[in-house]
């Protein structure tokens, strides 16, 4: 994109964990605080170049991927502290 001139977008994907303290699960939030960082730091390198650099962060959603065993015995680990899981609208 430098090299290239024209600037350009740059789009990482965190996680709500990436923006809060999480309880129970420190690797994961500091993994995601990891990626919140980079984007910041590539955001304040690459201005000059006219290049953005955001993240996004999404939550918990209430889709299959997150209604499953594994889920449930995570979110029990978890007890209070855990997520719940956000309805989409539907549109």
């Amino acid at each position: 994109m430098i090299e290239q001139g024209s600037g350009g977008s740059i789009i990482l994907t965190s996680s709500i964990a990436g923006l809060t303290g999480t309880a129970n699960i420190g690797a994961y939030t500091s993994a995601k605080h990891g990626v919140t960082g980079l984007m910041r730091t590539l955001a304040v390198e690459l201005a000059p170049h006219s290049i953005r650099c955001n993240s996004v962060h999404p939550g918990l959603i209430n889709t299959d991927m997150v209604h499953n065993p594994a889920f449930y015995e995570f979110a029990a680990y978890l007890g209070p502290a855990a997520p719940k899981p956000r309805l989409r609208s539907s549109r």
